[in-house]
Parts: C-alpha cells; sequence; structure tokens
C-alpha cells in the first residue's frame, strides 16, 4: 500500500492503521486539548 503524505485522506488513513487499537480518534484529526502532565502539573498542551 503507498500513501501520498500530501494527501490528507492519506494521512489520516495511515494514521488510522498505525493508532487503530492505542487511539478512540484513529484515522481522524483530535478536536480535544491533550496536554503532558508531570508531578501533578501541566508540562505541554498540544494545540489543537
Amino acid at each position: 500500500m503507498q500513501f501520498n503524505g500530501l494527501k490528507i485522506s492519506d494521512f489520516l488513513k495511515a494514521h488510522g492503521i498505525m493508532m487503530k487499537d492505542l487511539s478512540h480518534n484513529a484515522g481522524n484529526f483530535r478536536v480535544d486539548n491533550v496536554g503532558i502532565f508531570g508531578d501533578n502539573e501541566l508540562l505541554y498542551l498540544a494545540p489543537c
């Protein structure tokens, strides 16, 4: 299977395959904020 990394549909398809059992949002753009926490504090908040 080949993907064109410049096509959004191919990018999302590849993401869906790689994250299938790891993320409830596999193959879709994220709509919720996510962050990295350490010692009960927010270290990084990813853009949404």
